[in-house]
């Protein structure tokens, strides 16, 4: 069962190998100088009610998510479902070890 409720979004988990730097750090190193970019924040960005689809298929729901999310990456772009599951696997558990790290002592 997957401790949330909702699907944090946008959500970024360095992991070491699809991202290894903060998207705006990387920004900032040259990842996509080739590329015309917008950086922005609107009023109601980080409200209660843009957290995200609510999750009510537990943790199997959150991996069917980031599957898709991920299904178009460079480096998984040819890659097999199970294959993609094994990435999906490795992100969750990453962002569920941060997650119950409770470095600010929050509860």
């Amino acid at each position: 069962d997957w401790p949330g409720s909702y699907y944090p979004f946008p959500a970024v988990v360095l992991d070491g190998e699809f991202m290894v730097e903060a998207p705006l750090d990387a920004l900032a190193h040259g990842a996509a100088s080739h590329l015309s970019v917008i950086v922005g924040a609107n009023r109601e960005e980080l409200s209660p009610e843009s957290y995200g689809p609510e999750i009510k298929g537990g943790r199997e729901e959150v991996l069917q998510r980031i599957d898709w999310e991920i299904a178009g990456m460079p480096k998984t772009l040819h890659a097999t479902q199970p294959e993609l599951r094994a990435r999906s696997e490795c992100l969750v558990a990453v962002y569920e070890a941060e997650r119950s790290a409770d470095p600010w002592r929050l509860g």
